[in-house]
């Protein structure tokens, strides 16, 4: 018999499974984030509590903890940040630093410049690249329609680093 992943639901008898999974994918990946995004999906995903009832715990807006549970599930969801920490061999800790507060944590661009205490410009480039890398490793991007091959190239050569 075949030995199933424990983070595979092999349980679909309920009908649809894609929402549980979802979820389950979400749980296994909340550690990642800091913060109030972090408390705001925990509360929501492991302790069932509503918008409302969030809301009046934090002192939002129920639909600010809406909009703000929503982005941080798709930051989650989406597994761009998790592909550069699979490929971190290919990322210096300066550009691990940026993919994480740009893909996970959805800081804009002068924020993390600020943060880093980087140029704007610098973060810029930063970003394209591992947008380049993402799209190459398998997401598409629309932002980034080169060839993969150079652009694996381009985080292989040491003058980068």
């Amino acid at each position: 018999m075949a030995r199933n992943d424990p983070n595979i639901l092999t349980d679909t008898s309920a009908g649809d499974s894609r929402p549980r999974q979802g979820a389950d994918l979400l749980r296994s990946r909340l550690n990642l984030l800091r913060g109030k995004d972090k408390l705001l999906l925990t509360m929501h995903i492991c302790n069932g509590l509503s918008f409302r009832q969030m809301s009046q715990l934090t002192g939002m807006d129920a639909t600010s903890v809406s909009r703000r549970i929503q982005r941080a599930a798709e930051r989650l969801a989406d597994g761009k940040y998790i592909l550069c920490l699979r490929n971190r061999d290919r990322l210096n800790n300066g550009e691990m630093a940026i993919a994480k507060d740009y893909f996970l944590l959805g800081l804009p661009m002068t924020e993390i410049a600020v943060k880093r205490e980087l140029s704007y410009y610098r973060v810029r480039e930063t970003v394209k690249r591992l947008r380049c890398l993402v799209a190459a490793l398998g997401e598409q991007d629309p932002m980034t329609r080169r060839d993969s091959h150079d652009c694996l190239e381009e985080f292989q050569s040491p003058d980068l680093r």
